[in-house]
């Protein structure tokens, strides 16, 4: 029996909102991406494990949530495309995850990245975007316009501007969850009918 050892996104990661802005908000830009991009991909892991059919050991063998990496959908990347592929994240959600992956490799693989690099800004331009589209919906415009602008110069900003979208994905992803039920399990009384030759 192959044990599920990485961590449950609903018994052991998630937080509403206001804790995970309590929790990520003090975290240094580096440390952000990292612990979000976690976050997210534990998350993602147990919501494909929903849309499986009933069978806890090809399930954790295929996420690679026994921790191993070279399972088929054992990696961020690979995790996003499936639940992409499986309609549980639109394409805008694809965009912003591949963007905080590749931020994240940035972040976690150079001693001296920080978020107003090149590349780095390269990235956050999808979480600026996300943010521009929000702009119409908040309740001073102004403001987060003016973040938005300031993510270019200001690693504070910058970091602001992917806890906004981080959040966004993680509310969105806990909400679709609630809704999901697992698939049953194939048995050939239960199979369609055969269309009938003529």
């Amino acid at each position: 029996m192959t044990a599920w050892k990485i961590e449950r996104w609903l018994a052991e990661v998630y937080k509403e909102e206001g804790a995970l802005i309590d929790a990520w908000g003090p975290l240094s830009a580096r440390e952000l991406v990292i612990v979000a991009c976690a976050t997210l991909d534990v998350a993602l892991a147990e919501i494909l494990s929903l849309r499986f059919v009933d069978d806890a050991n090809e399930a954790t063998d295929f996420l690679g949530a026994d921790d191993d990496g070279r399972a088929p959908a054992g990696s961020f990347g690979a995790r996003i495309q499936l639940a992409y592929l499986l309609g549980i994240i639109p394409k805008d959600a694809v965009q912003t995850l591949r963007a905080l992956k590749k931020l994240r490799n940035l972040m976690a693989h150079r001693v001296g990245a920080g978020l107003l690099g090149e590349k780095e800004q390269a990235c956050l331009e999808q979480f600026r975007s996300q943010a521009q589209a929000a702009v119409p919906r908040v309740d001073n415009p102004p403001v987060l316009e003016a973040i938005i602008r300031e993510s270019r110069s200001s690693e504070q900003a910058a970091s602001f501007i992917i806890l906004v979208g981080c959040l966004a994905i993680h509310s969105a992803l806990y909400h679709d969850m609630q809704g999901m039920k697992r698939l049953p399990l194939y048995s050939p009384r239960t199979a369609p009918p055969q269309p009938q030759r003529s």
